[in-house]
């Protein structure tokens, strides 16, 4: 047969061949993908029958005098301990050594956890800690130094269990500034994970607590949803260069669709894109009052003093805190305290600049973070502020009032700035409180 009577059978056959190939094509991404939602599935699991090391641990360690013992019930295993003020930040929990010291499990296969928790105590949340290893920053001489990834979060609001992505886990606070290493190794990273720990939370209140661990399970898929994509991917466009090369003269109908695949992508893309933003706004933002969290102000802060130092640009930080809140959260109980802080922090939004940012520091102390103001701005704005509050009509309460303490970073690091604005805080609630007072160099 001639080369054109080729092209003429390769052209009166290509349509049917091309939708052979798409069809096929498409059944196997449907099959694919069907494989995927409803199968794939791998999980690992701890509770009450796994064989893993578990040890009780307290504050004593830190010169504090709370007292732990370690539990055994039907229903899991856990700590109970006796939480007393003597160390700064007290504290007890429940570690599960769930892997070899230098090589751990590698948990970021993974996409979610299942936390069912049993928890009693006065304070209302837990920290899930999933220690890392990594030669980089771990030390053998120092536990402390495997990288503290923490979910914190109320078990009592779960009664039924918490479903939460790993993603919401996200580097503590505290681990970052004792370690102080570079950007590289400020992520999240749960490759070898090495011990889960079960602790009370930053804030609580002397008094026994009990934390049991009914179970806690990791799912995910065999093949993550992005390899299974690049696969798919992959798999067309393969097919599609085979095509090409058996039919040059149907090119134009393969780059339409190549094309449209492009367009599908790239709002896959635009829709991912969007989620993340929104998540990233959830882990940066607190629930209820809708300030930022420590999270969301570390950029900030580390922003601020960069342009300080190198650009002579002024930064003041802002310490604020209720006074007797907890009388009104006593008197008027959670919900209404919860109302209070919500306008609290309309009042002070509506006072400061759009540029200055506020921060829930925890309970009802905020951070007033305030860009190019100086000492004598921020004071100044402070007292309008103490003023406001004052002034204002409150929720269930008569008045609230609040103490300030007041600083200007200078050469130094932002953490010693915070301890100076932190100190003026506590000489204006020993002053008498509902007062400004503001720290020196």
């Amino acid at each position: 047969m001639s080369e054109g009577g080729k092209q003429a059978v390769w052209g009166r056959n290509g349509p049917y061949r091309f939708v052979v190939m798409v069809t096929g094509l498409m059944a196997v991404t449907l099959l694919l993908l069907a494989w995927h939602a409803f199968g794939m599935n791998r999980t690992l699991r701890f509770d009450a029958s796994s064989k893993v090391p578990a040890v009780a641990i307290d504050d004593r360690s830190e010169g504090g005098a709370s007292t732990s013992r370690l539990i055994r019930t039907p229903d899991g295993v856990g700590v109970e301990c006796d939480i007393r003020m003597k160390y700064q930040w007290p504290y007890c929990e429940l570690a599960l050594e769930i892997g070899e010291p230098q090589k751990g499990i590698d948990l970021s296969v993974f996409d979610t956890v299942v936390l069912d928790i049993d928890y009693q105590g006065r304070s209302e949340r837990v920290r899930v800690y999933l220690s890392n290893y990594d030669p980089a920053y771990s030390r053998k001489d120092k536990p402390v130094s495997n990288k503290v990834n923490q979910l914190s979060y109320d078990p009592k609001r779960y009664p039924q269990g918490l479903t939460v992505g790993l993603d919401y886990f996200t580097v503590a606070g505290w681990w970052a500034e004792e370690m102080k290493l570079p950007l590289e190794h400020s992520q999240r990273d749960l490759r070898h994970v090495v011990k889960i720990e079960l602790a009370t939370g930053e804030i609580i209140e002397p008094g026994p607590y009990r934390i049991v661990l009914r179970s806690i399970e990791f799912r995910g898929k065999w093949l993550p949803a992005s390899q299974l994509r690049l696969f798919i991917i992959a798999l067309w466009l393969v097919a599609a260069l085979v095509y090409l090369a058996m039919a040059f003269k149907r090119a134009r109908g393969a780059l339409v669709l190549a094309r449209q695949r492009e367009r599908d992508l790239a709002e896959l893309n635009q829709s991912l894109q969007i989620k993340g933003e929104e998540l990233e706004h959830v882990a940066h933002h607190d629930e209820l009052t809708g300030a930022l969290n420590r999270a969301g102000a570390r950029d900030l802060l580390y922003d601020g003093s960069r342009r300080s130092q190198q650009d002579g640009r002024p930064m003041s930080l802002l310490f604020i805190d209720l006074d007797h809140f907890k009388q009104i959260n006593d008197r008027y109980g959670h919900a209404a305290g919860d109302e209070i802080l919500v306008h609290f922090t309309r009042i002070v939004l509506a006072a400061t600049r759009s540029h200055d940012h506020l921060v829930r520091w925890g309970g009802e102390e905020f951070l007033l973070i305030l860009s190019d103001a100086t000492l004598p701005a921020a004071v100044q704005l402070a007292e309008k502020l103490r003023s406001a509050l004052a002034a204002a009509r409150w929720p269930h309460a008569d008045s609230v009032t609040a103490s300030f303490g007041v600083a200007e970073l200078k050469l130094e690091r932002v953490q010693d700035c915070l301890e100076r604005a932190d100190a003026a805080l506590y000489r204006a609630k020993q002053a008498g409180r509902n007062r400004v007072e503001s720290a020196g160099a």
